[in-house]
């Protein structure tokens, strides 16, 4: 993602101001905001699954999920 949007992201998850995160140390802030992020993608994919296809999916999560199967597929 680029800086601008994570920044926004971590504003609207956190509550803190673009100063405040300034003053953390974004290097620990940004990766666990993303990793956020994809757990809950995954767990809403879960929950589809779960559901047998009875709530609504988002096609982004389903692009989480995919890019992490690609990866996954690429380990060897």
């Amino acid at each position: 993602m680029p800086w601008p949007i994570t920044l926004a992201d971590i504003s609207q998850r956190t509550g803190w101001t673009f100063r405040e995160i300034d003053e953390q140390d974004a290097s620990e802030v940004a990766p666990a905001l993303i990793g956020q992020n994809i757990r809950d993608a995954l767990r809403r994919v879960d929950a589809y699954v779960n559901s047998q296809g009875k709530i609504r999916m988002d096609e982004a999560d389903l692009g989480v999920y995919a890019d992490i199967i690609k990866l996954m597929s690429t380990e060897d």
